[in-house]
């Protein structure tokens, strides 16, 4: 059996869209729009115009929830910032827009990646199978989010003061590049880092950002995980790889990192 990746991502978008309040219909049109943003190949062109078309989705989504209110988060949102003029049409929108993009890009490909972990760790994923307790089944799902982590961008900063971090003096004006997946592998931080331990205590991690910035469907994706990883195991416990390690498709055209497709049998 091979499960595809689009058709789980979209899967994926229709949890998101459920709790954003956007119609199921649209789900596709959404997805092929949010992989042109993604993908590296896309020219300025082509990404432009995507991000102009979810734009377009979300305002006549804001715009029709002014007209008529839906019991939905955006239908509230608009009932209780927009009409009130405490926030504009456009603003939500974005708002709206960057909420879905997150929401399905990253958890979908995390299903996969971290599945793939998994099996390919069969003392690992023994552990796992044998889990009742929520708290060590988050803890296993901290751990899985530290090990794998999609999101292999580095964010680019400009210090406006002078600041020392780690003993380095980084004066005003001086750009760094912040990486995300390095850190969580930092062997200052984390004992043996390139080894999965579900039984880790992962005190912090970056997959979900930090401080400020830190990631706003972070309760949500960690809900997800924890029921897909865990329901998956336990109704099909002889889940394994239906073809060698090295035959996997890795994702390398894009902002996140995935797989196109994961062969599994049983």
């Amino acid at each position: 059996m091979c499960r595809r990746s689009a058709a789980a991502t979209i899967r994926v978008i229709r949890v998101i869209c459920d709790l954003l309040g956007v119609p199921h219909d649209g789900a596709e049109r959404l997805h092929v729009l949010s992989r042109t943003i993604g993908s590296r190949a896309s020219s300025r062109e082509e990404a432009t115009a995507a991000l102009a078309g979810l734009d377009d989705v979300f305002l006549a989504l804001v715009e029709a929830n002014l007209r008529e209110p839906t019991d939905t988060l955006i239908g509230r949102v608009v009932s209780e910032q927009v009409a009130t003029g405490k926030l504009s049409a456009p603003d939500a929108a974005a708002m709206f827009h960057a909420l879905f993009y997150a929401g399905h890009g990253p958890p979908a490909y995390m299903f996969g990646l971290g599945t793939l972990a998994l099996l390919l760790d069969p003392g690992q994923l023994a552990k796992f199978r044998e889990m009742e307790d929520p708290a060590a089944i988050t803890a296993a799902v901290q751990e899985l989010l530290r090990f794998v982590n999609v999101s292999h961008l580095g964010r680019q900063r400009v210090a406006t003061v002078d600041v020392t971090i780690g003993g380095q003096l980084i004066r005003a004006g001086e750009g760094i590049l912040a990486q995300p997946d390095s850190a969580n592998r930092d062997e200052t931080v984390f004992e043996d880092p390139d080894r999965l331990d579900l039984q880790r205590e992962v005190h912090r991690h970056f997959a979900f950002g930090h401080g400020i910035h830190l990631c706003t469907g972070r309760a949500l994706s960690l809900i997800e995980f924890e029921v897909v990883f865990k329901t998956l195991f336990q109704r099909i416990p002889t889940l394994r790889l239906a073809v060698p390690p090295e035959e996997i498709r890795f994702k390398k055209d894009e902002n996140l990192l995935g797989v196109h497709e994961l062969p599994v049998t049983w």
